[in-house]
């Protein structure tokens, strides 16, 4: 998991395998306390395995999760390039989550979720992962 905000961009995390696109995954952020955040940065892995429907959510305790308005995402296309979501406005929470409804394919026509690295913009110290 620490490939996930280790800003290493020759390092990838992927989530487990999946037969079909339509499975769920999901990757949640641990903020280390409830902190201000206005965005999320993700560097995909080239176009390949890059999530297609998916939402950012966040929480306080991990359990009970609130969608991010303005932040779901339906046919979303990867330009390869690192994507920035910004948050209509910023939100306060303890606990980030990228929940996937819908996953890409990689090089090698496998469904899964797959990047580089990932990190939440907010205003003090980095996340510890969940």
């Amino acid at each position: 998991m620490a490939r996930l905000t280790d800003n290493n961009t020759t390092s990838t995390w992927s989530s487990n395998l999946h037969g079909i696109a339509t499975e769920s995954e999901w990757v949640a952020f641990h903020l280390g306390r409830a902190e201000t955040v206005g965005s999320v940065t993700i560097t995909p892995r080239a176009k390949y395995a890059f999530p297609v429907d998916f939402k950012f959510q966040a929480s306080n305790d991990a359990v009970h999760w609130t969608d991010i308005e303005g932040q779901s995402y339906v046919n979303y296309l990867n330009n390869g390039n690192v994507q920035t979501f910004t948050f209509d406005s910023s939100i306060i929470a303890k606990y980030i989550r990228l929940y996937v409804t819908k996953l890409g394919k990689d090089d090698g026509g496998i469904t899964i979720f797959n990047y580089l690295n990932s990190k939440p913009i907010w205003s003090t110290q980095p996340p510890l992962l969940l």
